[in-house]
């Protein structure tokens, strides 16, 4: 009878820590989908980002070829951005009340753009134009 006993002991050891063992993996299991999504949002953050910055960039170059530039959705398909997500960033440039020469520019930029779980930056910025004949 003792070594029937035993051999039920054992068993419920061997359960219990087979139970521990799938309770760790679960827990791990989590851990790291957790950790990829965590990485996917901080990916779409900087790329939002950067969007901003390069909506801005383009803005400053528009408003140098042209100081009626009003703005512009700038749409960007996911083969330009090198992945399989696509972007939008959105321009307006408006006039300064009382300073002719200065245009404010708001930039938003959105990526993925009209996905659930996007980011979006914006920036808003004051530009400085050169006035005619000025230009070194």
């Amino acid at each position: 009878m003792s070594n029937r006993k035993e051999r039920g002991s054992v068993l419920i050891v061997v359960l219990l820590v087979l139970v521990l063992c799938v309770a760790l993996g679960t827990r791990l299991a989590n851990n790291v989908a957790s950790g990829k999504n965590v990485s996917r949002v901080a990916e779409r953050e900087l790329q939002a980002d950067w969007l901003a910055e390069s909506g801005v960039r383009r803005a400053a170059a528009r408003l140098a070829a042209d100081v009626k530039y009003a703005g512009e959705t700038w749409a960007l398909e996911a083969e330009s951005l090198g992945g399989s997500d696509k972007a939008e960033v959105k321009i307006r440039v408006e006039r300064v009340e009382g300073q002719p020469l200065v245009r404010r520019v708001m930039v938003e930029a959105e990526y993925p753009s009209g996905a659930a779980q996007r980011a979006r930056r914006s920036r808003d910025i004051n530009f400085q134009l050169v006035e005619p004949g000025e230009q070194s």
